[in-house]
């Protein structure tokens, strides 16, 4: 029997209901609609019905999220259908029924909050995601994320299994290193194809960064932003290039390399943003004087956000207290993560104090450019603040080298100045200022000029 091309399906809005509790189960939608219609849901926002006279037995209270996303918990669980279809009238015993709902850091609600939240930050990128497994033998529990994949491929669609694993045969069997990456490169190639093909003939804005790889390499990574058909303004990342340095010229040759290769071309380009590195913004030599002798017409945009925090690096470097304490905070901050027990040592800390139930436990490691990673560095620090100390207490007990206990030593001692305490307090409540700025400095939707024409 040949393969049938794949229906379209398409979303009946009779079906987007207000009430969770008369809401389809997302799990009876096409699969391939399953994202819109949660889209449709969280749009909603949370159901408050008007001028509704509620009876004095059957009060509801219900909560969407858990119904959307459709968890269990890790011990197999449903989320508690007070919350999500019957309603909830024991108010005598409300408190409690919510602690019980909100459960662990595996229960269905924190299950669902992550997925809730995940699923609201379009951004976040799966390049993380290891590709290959430790162990792909047929005997191993995970055989990596490629693997266990075309298992549950191959489990949905009888044409894949028939030519998969035990069905194929011994020298062909589709799934070794060299294979797994030509097909990780032709996935690519035919999103990056489906991204141009989307531009087709519009303008759009050219925005490249460079940076250092692991591998001591110098990366260009390129994204084009332009308007869709449909009037949204997209931003897609077209790719890594490698390049032997970050001289302007060859940044240059690099971009006009590229976009040949995707038939894309300069003349179409009216918006370039870059950081504030000379070789970017130079006046004569610099990348986008380059680009603009060949187009007048593409403006250069200094990215508003980074202007912001080179402002604030160069001012709390300039200032030796703020920069001895974020020197300090560092220190504490890679001391106390130096090792997995010790981060074990500060989440039973949290644990025994209360505080650190269904929260975040780790210290964020503060970037040297990005100072909104400072702040939430501070948030953290400030938050669990007895029990950094008393892990560093364990860590200069157990010290076995001098060197290391008078270091350790001399954090507890910082930790307990008062000038410390105070300008980390002050840094703390000065970059929540700029941290609001910087988040709506970075919003789309945000026109901070006029344009001109």
């Amino acid at each position: 029997m040949e393969n049938q091309p794949r229906r379209e399906v398409g979303l009946n809005l009779n079906d987007i209901v207000g009430d969770p509790g008369k809401r389809k189960p997302i799990e009876e939608f096409d699969v391939s609609i399953r994202d819109r219609v949660r889209r449709e849901y969280l749009n909603m926002g949370p159901c408050q019905p008007i001028g509704h006279k509620y009876e004095k037995r059957n009060m509801v209270l219900k909560k969407e999220v858990f119904k959307i996303f459709g968890l269990k918990d890790k011990g197999g669980r449903q989320s508690d259908d007070a919350f999500t279809k019957t309603g909830c009238s024991n108010w005598k015993n409300a408190l409690e029924r919510f602690n019980y709902h909100v459960g662990g850091v595996n229960s269905c609600h924190n299950n669902a909050r992550i997925q809730f939240e995940a699923f609201q930050d379009q951004r976040n990128s799966v390049q993380g995601l290891f590709f290959r497994g430790h162990d792909e033998s047929s005997s191993s529990s995970n055989r990596g994320n490629f693997i266990e994949l075309l298992l549950w491929f191959s489990e949905l669609n009888d044409d894949v299994s028939k030519t998969l694993f035990a069905n194929a045969p011994a020298n062909n069997q589709m799934n070794s290193p060299r294979i797994q990456k030509e097909l990780a490169n032709a996935c690519a190639s035919e999103v990056t194809l489906a991204i141009v093909n989307d531009i087709g003939d519009k303008v759009f804005t050219l925005l490249v960064d460079e940076a250092r790889d692991v591998s001591m390499k110098e990366q260009m990574g390129v994204v084009l932003r332009y308007v869709n058909n449909e009037g949204y303004v997209i931003e897609r990342f077209i790719g890594i290039v490698h390049v032997i340095d970050t001289s302007s010229h060859t940044l240059k040759c690099a971009i006009d390399d590229l976009l040949v290769k995707h038939n894309l071309s300069l003349s179409k380009v009216r918006g370039q943003g870059y950081d504030g590195a000379y070789n970017m913004r130079g006046e004569f030599n610099g990348l986008k004087s380059l680009i603009l002798q060949e187009n007048p017409y593409v403006m250069y945009i200094h990215c508003f956000s980074h202007q912001l925090q080179l402002i604030i690096v160069a001012v709390a470097k300039g200032i030796r207290v703020v920069n001895d304490v974020f020197s300090y905070v560092s220190m504490i901050v890679n001391m106390v993560g130096a090792s997995c027990k010790r981060k074990d040592q500060l989440n039973d800390e949290e644990l025994i104090s209360g505080r650190g139930k269904n929260q975040e436990t780790s210290l964020v490691r503060p970037g040297d450019t990005r100072w909104g990673s400072h702040y939430f560095t501070l948030l953290r620090l400030c938050s669990k603040w007895s029990s950094v100390e008393k892990v560093l207490e364990v860590v200069r007990d157990d010290a076995t080298l001098r060197d290391n206990r008078s270091t350790t030593e001399g954090l507890i001692e910082r930790m307990d100045n008062y000038e410390f305490v105070f300008t980390l307090h002050l840094m703390k409540h000065l970059l929540g200022i700029t941290n609001e700025l910087s988040i709506a400095l970075q919003k789309k939707d945000q026109i901070l000029f006029k344009p001109y024409h």
